[in-house]
């Protein structure tokens, strides 16, 4: 009932971002995996209705190749035109909410929240 495409990221691993489309009502879920930041994550993710995006570290770090910052995922989810922005890939210490704020001011008008064990989506 899906139609699957990958997205090659940057990582020195080799490491594919998924798009996955429920064929019936066009429901899109988009996971960026590990990645630094790529523009090409703003197509790839175009009208998505949640954007699943690994974000390991803080505004001002951008420019990572293997992990990307609030500031950038919150900015593919703006560009993009999303409805929802998931913050996943965590940093293991740090201030989550600090993340979750700094995401939230890049991403204007999208609903952007923490991943958390257990969380249940209904796209």
């Amino acid at each position: 009932p899906f139609r699957i495409s990958f997205l090659k990221t940057l990582h020195p691993v080799p490491c594919y971002a998924l798009e996955i489309i429920e064929i019936t009502t066009g429901k899109k879920l988009v996971f960026t995996a590990d990645s630094g930041y790529l523009a090409d994550f703003v197509s790839f993710s175009k009208d998505a209705d949640v954007l699943l995006a690994d974000t390991n570290f803080f505004q001002g770090q951008e420019g990572h190749k293997v992990h990307m910052t609030s500031y950038e995922v919150g900015n593919i989810a703006k560009e993009a035109k999303v409805q929802k922005l998931i913050l996943t890939h965590l940093p293991p210490s740090g201030e989550w909410e600090k993340l979750l704020e700094e995401a939230k001011e890049a991403a204007g008008d999208v609903v952007v929240q923490l991943a958390e064990k257990d969380l249940q989506i209904i796209i």
